[in-house]
């Protein structure tokens, strides 16, 4: 291994690693105390519960089976369609909960936890993990095909984000193949290097690209009575005071 190549593999698991790492930690905490304070409020000043927490249903279902909230705004399609975006749903359900699983509970990433972080917990064994790389793998692949044939995805998403399954499993096939090098024909610490500088985007697209979503377009577009305030029509708001304006 040249030193060039040693050094930017020390940088990438190393300071570029720790920063990637703490960046997506503290949006994560920034995102969740925004939205702790948006629902403190809404449900301080909202006056019928009932209606809060229909809000607070919608979120779940947006989070984990968009297709339903798609359905019930008439954005679901056919009946076939609406079939097909509920299994791509538990697809992207799936995908994520091992994109989630894998780099935490990996052995080799414990350990890097462990140095960055001073502690430690349980590991994957090497089958569960081979398994769990193979399912998040496929199940990402079938993820991206499906949002590119959805017509429905294709209308209400964003263009970048049909590439975001394939953006999280780059670290996972160059982590797999680095554990099993004799299945790949590329360097074994080229393959190290393009693991870390990619598992280093992914957290950076973490933090401000809601790269664990099935959706990208926020709940609100689609439904609006699901914000949490929702805005008070006003004289200035109503056709007829547009059309004099």
């Amino acid at each position: 291994m040249s030193k060039s190549l040693q050094l930017m593999l020390d940088i990438s698991d190393g300071p570029l690693f720790r920063f990637a790492f703490w960046v997506m930690v503290l949006a994560g905490i920034r995102a969740l105390f925004l939205g702790a304070s948006d629902a403190l409020g809404a449900y301080l000043t909202t006056p019928d519960r009932q209606d809060f927490w229909q809000k607070i249903r919608l979120r779940l279902l947006w989070f984990t089976m968009p297709s339903v909230i798609l359905r019930r705004s008439g954005l679901g399609g056919s009946n076939t369609m609406h079939r097909f975006q509920t299994g791509l749903f538990a697809t992207s359900l799936v995908f994520r909960l091992t994109v989630v699983i894998l780099p935490a509970f990996m052995i080799e990433h414990v350990y890097i936890w462990e140095k960055a972080l001073g502690i430690r917990w349980g590991t994957l064994s090497a089958t569960a993990a081979d398994t769990l790389s193979i399912i998040a793998i496929v199940t990402g692949f079938i993820l991206f095909l499906g949002r590119l044939y959805s017509p429905v995805l294709r209308k209400i998403e964003a263009p970048w984000t049909f590439l975001k399954p394939l953006i999280l499993i780059i670290p996972l096939v160059s982590g797999m193949l680095a554990m099993h090098p004799e299945w790949s024909p590329i360097d074994y610490y080229v393959l190290r290097l393009i693991h870390g500088l990619s598992a280093a985007l992914v957290f950076l697209l973490i933090a401000f690209g809601r790269m664990l979503t099935s959706m990208h377009t926020p709940l609100t577009q689609i439904m609006p009575e699901a914000a949490w305030i929702t805005p008070q029509s006003s004289p200035t708001d109503s056709p007829k005071a547009s059309v004099a304006g």
